[in-house]
């Protein structure tokens, strides 16, 4: 039997309707008390809210842009951002359902993280800081229980690990085969 992850991009995004991590990350987010697009004035107003988030980054089941994996080339946007009251931190955050993490998408995450400590070390901030991280739901589940990873632990896990593997029948843009790299993610 095949595992879903071993599917092709078409089988795993297109013959479901439902990303189910994004699902997930949604659920546990409203479940902690955050609440899709909420102002920082509306947080102060109503504050039983924890917090507010965005769901910024495109997904091929809801909203396919097409050649994305081009356009990912010059628009470099988080799959979510996150803001809790607090309000000291903005989290960028991506959200995988697998622990298979393409070469791609870790280059991504440094060149966001290089943003987001420029942003921190400007006298902008006014006390606000960026940080990048990675949001994990295992699939298959059934349940809302995620683990946060920060970009220095997906950095330092990807540094240290050799093993790269190839999904087969996928190309990047210079027709190669797309590697990724199994990360020790765990619940």
């Amino acid at each position: 039997m095949t595992k879903y992850s071993d599917n092709s991009f078409e089988e795993r995004n297109f013959e479901n309707k439902q990303d189910q991590a994004d699902f997930r990350m949604q659920q546990m987010l409203q479940e902690k008390g955050f609440v899709r697009g909420v102002t920082e004035s509306q947080l102060e107003k109503y504050p039983h809210i924890t917090g507010s988030y965005q769901k910024i980054g495109t997904d091929p089941k809801d909203g396919f842009v097409p050649r994305f994996y081009d356009v990912r080339k010059v628009l470099l946007i988080p799959d979510y951002v996150i803001y809790p009251r607090e309000g000291v931190k903005v989290f960028l955050s991506e959200v995988k359902g697998t622990n298979k993490l393409k070469e791609d998408d870790f280059n991504s995450l440094v060149e966001l993280n290089i943003k987001a400590e420029d942003f921190n070390n400007t006298g902008y901030s006014n006390g606000v800081n960026m940080e990048v991280g990675l949001w994990y739901f295992a699939n298959p589940s059934k349940n809302k229980i995620g683990k946060y990873y920060s970009y220095p632990t997906i950095e330092k896990q990807w540094m240290s690990n050799d093993n790269w593997k190839v999904y087969e029948g996928e190309k990047d843009m210079n027709g190669n085969p797309k590697r990724y790299k199994e990360m020790n993610w765990k619940l």
